[in-house]
């Protein structure tokens, strides 16, 4: 587990003090930026959301490096679900924070809970957004305990993109599977969820994860993630049968958790 890998590496350290990071600033190749952005944040200004406010005490930091020359360069990298374009904001306002000599990354997560030491040992897959052969290399360098034909490079846009549409694909899949075999089979008399769904999912096209009736897809990611993902495209103006879409899913969601109050209610459970 997690806490039999912190006791065997000694030279692993953890701080609330930015004092404490400030020591090791001169030197540093890589930092990575681990923020949440719940999805109340979308429509708040950058000045307002956790990951922009790191971003500007982590600045003061940065720009005294090598007694204020800068001379190192450095490698800071967002791990957080963000919207799209985040880092190329993140790289502006370093910048306008007077930090040199340096560039952004895009590196999301893709963690499944409860298997996090497993998944990062062994991952699917990395991806990491990069602009610069100086980021990748770095990153790469990170990342040399992997498999390096599982790791994907591509720009930071990118990599911000997959990741929501990475999430918005499992969490369709999951909405998908009881708002519509689930439905079908409450519907039809003589239907068996199980039988269905075993039928379907042999076919190897189709994968049989997210294939299974569940009481509503919570969690912190899924819902948030689709919102995010819903956001931006409305913002880019985007066609309303996409957005129609999108909202089926989330709203699918909700639904599905009020039918099952709606159920009980009905064999008067309590």
């Amino acid at each position: 587990g997690l806490a039999t890998l912190i006791k065997a590496h000694p030279n692993l350290r953890f701080t609330a003090d930015l004092a404490d990071v400030a020591k090791e600033i001169d030197t540093v190749d890589v930092i990575f930026m681990c923020l949440p952005t719940p999805a109340s944040e979308l429509d708040l200004s950058d000045e307002k959301k956790f990951l922009f406010i790191a971003a500007k005490n982590i600045s003061a930091l940065l720009t005294s490096r090598n007694r204020s020359e800068q001379k190192k360069y450095v490698l800071i990298v967002n791990k957080s679900t963000v919207p799209l374009g985040t880092c190329a904001k993140l790289e502006q306002t370093f910048t306008v924070c007077g930090v040199r000599n340096f560039s952004v990354a895009s590196n999301p997560e893709f963690l499944v809970e409860g298997k996090a030491v497993s998944g990062s040992q062994k991952p699917d897959r990395v991806v990491i957004g990069v602009n610069s052969p100086e980021a990748e290399t770095l990153l790469r360098a990170v990342y040399g305990n992997i498999d390096p034909g599982k790791i994907i490079v591509v720009r930071p846009t990118d990599a911000e993109a997959v990741k929501l549409i990475a999430n918005f694909e499992l969490y369709s899949t999951v909405v998908r599977t009881y708002l519509v075999a689930g439905r079908l089979c409450e519907t039809v008399p003589g239907l068996t969820f199980e039988n269905l769904i075993r039928g379907v999912t042999s076919d190897l096209r189709i994968p049989k994860w997210g294939h299974y009736v569940s009481l509503y897809s919570g969690g912190s990611c899924f819902e948030k993630d689709a919102k995010n993902l819903l956001h931006t495209l409305t913002n880019a103006g985007c066609d309303v049968s996409t957005l129609s879409f999108i909202k089926s899913i989330i709203e699918g969601n909700d639904h599905q958790l009020l039918r099952f109050y709606e159920r009980a209610h009905e064999v008067k459970f309590s």
